[in-house]
């Protein structure tokens, strides 16, 4: 809720169209050592690569383009993470840097996108 109150947005609930079974979320947030909002997306295993989280990722993408208007997004990931990874470039994500967030041990993978350069 605090994200609700301070940027406006966000985490989307992901449902299942047909039953409306929650199955995971999706949207930007904000964590410390970034500059830019980042999109993070997770779903239930048994939801995985079958296209919901490239939907809904794809949506909030639309979103943040469109009517938030942010001219840039950023995505973490594990560099083992190869599914996130395959949907971050799917996305138009790039790859940029490696780096170490606040309070990880490990260094992780920054992927982003400029809109303002599409």
């Amino acid at each position: 809720m605090k994200l609700y109150e301070d940027h406006g947005f966000g985490p989307f609930r992901v449902a299942v169209l047909s039953d409306d079974t929650p199955i995971g979320i999706c949207d930007l947030f904000f964590r410390d050592g970034l500059e830019e909002p980042d999109i993070g997306f997770a779903l239930l295993p048994e939801f995985c690569s079958k296209g919901y989280a490239y939907e809904a990722a794809s949506a909030v993408m639309e979103y943040v383009r469109d009517d938030l208007a942010l001219t840039r997004v950023v995505a973490v990931v594990s560099p083992e993470n190869v599914a996130s990874i395959g949907l971050l470039e799917k996305l138009g994500l790039q790859y940029e840097s490696m780096l170490r967030l606040p309070e990880d041990e490990k260094d992780i993978c920054l992927y982003a996108i400029d809109f303002a350069g599409q």
